[in-house]
């Protein structure tokens, strides 16, 4: 029954391929016909050899396609797991045939190989006994920096890089893409690891040389880092990540970066230090405490410094000198800087309960945060959301932020002394040390670094150069403040210099908000406000009693 039913199928066909050859034959005919005004003589056995032709032609692709067909669904349909195997491996050699090899094993802007193929050599190579080894990295800066802006020309740029290393690298070094503009080379071999790393920085020496690029002179930035096997690491991706920080760490010598664990160290505390310290935030887990600022003329408390503290899972505090610096130079500082202003503000505003509503409160800025565009918004709504008059905030900085841009923090400054906010400068003499910008920055007070009030009583030099820093300011018109004051010996030579301004351990530490609002009826803070002479008076006065 199959048999009879596959001969009717071809039979059928054949007879539609003759059908179809028949009618394909006609329309040459009508054709010829209309186009030509005397018909051409042309043999019966010419149009019976075409339609033969055409015929066959159609039953032959007729039946490959059939056969095509339904092989690709036999193997589609077949259960069997050998076939379906069989099916899935051809189609997988068939696509490795169509990849071409260098496809797969090199760096498409480079031609190198990549770093699967780095670490595959490696790994031979360390397994087959070497005994010590460097893997150097080199990197063109000047690629990022043109594909910022013209991809072509950085594409160009790489490939002259690379032409230049491959002729001037021995052919027996590896050299692999490892990451943007990054290449790596692998010195193995039984020579030393100075002469390895001699080769290295001759390499990057060649390097530097000057490169024309669109009619452009160019002359190429480059760094180099390297790492040592097995010193270093013994896994090859370990090695790499390495010789990659080493670089981005800049630990430079002779000009190459080598790897150092205690830089790696640190930098991985530096890196928990932000991501912590972004938590805390979130959690509410920092705190401000406040440092009075007193008037010694005045007899009292007139401001408070805003210190940021955070409170470790132990109990303890982390040293603001651990963190501050840290922090600083990341992007995260805006947004301590925004919680911290906004919790003083807040704080602050309660302190009128207890008779202090007209203290100040100074809040410390990093040069980061002065840069910031949103800097003014974000005061202005911190000051209007707590109720906090803007008269009783004052900014701090340090003259080396206050001079990273003088026109730009001048302007900054004098816009926030229009809103009521004054303008302190920190560790005054520690800095720039340059008087310059004293009339060119409006600002309200400077305040001495504690290097030169430490001591005053019995250091001459110290004592000469408070003084001066004392005048300058009240020739000036600018307040000048003592900062870290500890003795009571400190405090009165720097009051008969004329100094009536001071902070430090000596009238108080920092405490947390609740606790700086009780200072108003502290009685033995109140006995330091006292002037030095009738501080002394009391002093004879409580002894004459106690005899």
């Amino acid at each position: 029954m199959e048999n009879e039913s596959r001969l009717i199928k071809e039979y059928s066909r054949l007879i539609t391929a003759i059908l179809f050859a028949l009618s394909a034959t006609l329309i040459i005919l009508l054709v010829t016909a209309m186009s030509v005004t005397e018909p051409l003589p042309i043999p019966i056995s010419v149009w019976l050899l075409l339609i033969l032709l055409q015929a066959g032609s159609l039953y032959y692709f007729s039946r490959a396609q059939d056969r095509s067909l339904g092989n690709a669904a036999t193997a589609e349909h077949d259960e069997s797991p050998t076939a379906r195997g069989q099916f899935e491996e051809q189609v997988q050699n068939n696509a490795t045939i169509c990849l071409p090899e260098r496809a797969r094993n090199m760096h498409s802007g480079s031609g190198l190989p990549t770093r699967e193929t780095l670490a595959a050599r490696m790994t031979d190579d360390i397994g087959n006994g070497l005994a010590q080894g460097v893997l150097g990295v080199i990197r063109f800066s000047d690629y990022q920096r043109l594909l910022d802006f013209d991809e072509i020309s950085a594409s160009e740029f790489l490939t002259k890089m690379v032409d230049r290393l491959v002729g001037a690298t021995a052919s027996q070094r590896l050299l692999s893409h490892v990451d943007h503009g990054t290449i790596a080379i692998w010195f193995a071999g039984t020579d030393e690891i100075e002469a390895k790393k001699s080769e290295l920085a001759a390499l990057s020496y060649a390097l530097k040389n000057e490169l024309v690029l669109d009619d452009k002179v160019i002359r190429p930035t480059v760094e180099t880092g390297s790492v040592v096997f097995p010193i270093d690491g013994n896994d090859p991706k370990v090695l790499l990540n390495r010789a990659i920080s080493t670089i981005n760490l800049r630990q430079s010598k002779d000009g190459i970066s080598n790897y150092s664990k205690p830089v790696e160290d640190d930098a991985k505390f530096r890196y928990t230090i932000i991501q912590k310290i972004s938590h805390a935030i979130d959690n509410d887990e920092l705190s401000l405490h406040y440092q009075p600022i007193v008037n010694l003329a005045a007899g009292k408390i007139i401001g408070a410094e805003a210190l940021l503290r955070w409170p470790q899972a132990n109990g303890e505090m982390l040293s603001p000198a651990v963190f501050i610096p840290i922090i600083e130079e990341s992007d995260i500082s805006d947004r301590l800087g925004l919680w911290t202003i906004n919790t003083a503000c807040r704080e602050a505003s309660q302190w009128g309960k207890s008779g202090m509503g007209d203290t100040k409160v100074a809040v410390n800025l990093s040069a980061r945060q002065l840069r910031s565009a949103q800097l003014s918004e974000t005061i202005l709504r911190s000051t209007q959301l707590h109720d906090f008059s803007t008269e009783r905030l004052e900014l701090e900085l340090t003259e080396t932020a206050a001079m990273e841009d003088i026109e730009f923090s001048a302007e900054i400054f004098e816009r926030m002394r229009v809103k009521g906010i004054s303008i302190s400068i920190d560790d005054f003499g520690a800095g720039y040390s340059s008087f310059s910008y004293l009339k060119n920055l409006p600002f309200d007070k400077l305040k001495i670094d504690r290097e030169f009030v430490k001591d005053v009583d019995r250091c001459a030099d110290n004592q000469a150069i408070c003084a001066a820093l004392i005048a300058l300011g009240r020739g000036l018109g600018i307040a000048v403040l003592a900062e870290g004051v500890e003795r009571e010996e400190e405090v009165n030579q720097l009051a008969s210099m004329g100094c009536i301004l001071f902070q430090g351990f000596y009238f108080g530490r920092p405490v947390p908000s609740h606790a700086f609002s009780a200072l108003g009826s502290d009685q033995t803070l109140a006995t330091k406000l006292l002037p030095p002479v009738a501080r002394r008076r009391n002093q004879l006065t409580n002894l004459r009693l106690t005899s």
